[in-house]
């Protein structure tokens, strides 16, 4: 049986001031549930523009 592990990743993300936030730490399953959480999280994210797994 395979486990769901999380896994720490670097998001990048354009906030409501069109302010770059570099670098936020989320703990994500994958790639994209690590940008869903970034963007339901923050209210005032507007698009990710990077985002990157920390560990392989």
């Amino acid at each position: 049986m395979l486990e769901k592990e999380l896994k720490p990743y670097l998001v990048g993300y354009v906030n409501g001031h069109y302010e770059e936030v570099d670098d936020q730490l989320v703990f994500a399953y994958n790639e994209a549930h690590a940008i869903e959480t970034i963007l339901q999280t923050f209210d005032d994210a507007k698009f990710v523009y990077e985002s990157k797994q920390l560990v392989h």
